[in-house]
């Protein structure tokens, strides 16, 4: 399976910000949470591994997936 990181506002305006990080917007938390609840509902119930991206968002949106799905 495959999860993207949520929503920020550099994303949503196509900008580039090399490497420096952007935190992730309200609606990102949102969507992640989201995704953790639609994955609860459809029976997933265990998750073994979990692979991101060194930004802090995409290791935030993994976080809060896992929270809502209470293997965090």
């Amino acid at each position: 399976m495959l999860i993207r990181h949520g929503y920020s506002e550099y994303n949503a305006n196509r900008r580039f910000m090399g490497w420096e990080e952007c935190e992730l917007a309200d609606r990102g938390r949102e969507e992640a949470r989201l995704a953790g609840r639609l994955l609860k509902l459809a029976g997933v119930r265990r998750i073994e591994r979990v692979y991101t991206s060194v930004l802090s968002r995409s290791i935030k949106s993994a976080w809060l997936m896992l929270d809502e799905m209470e293997l965090g």
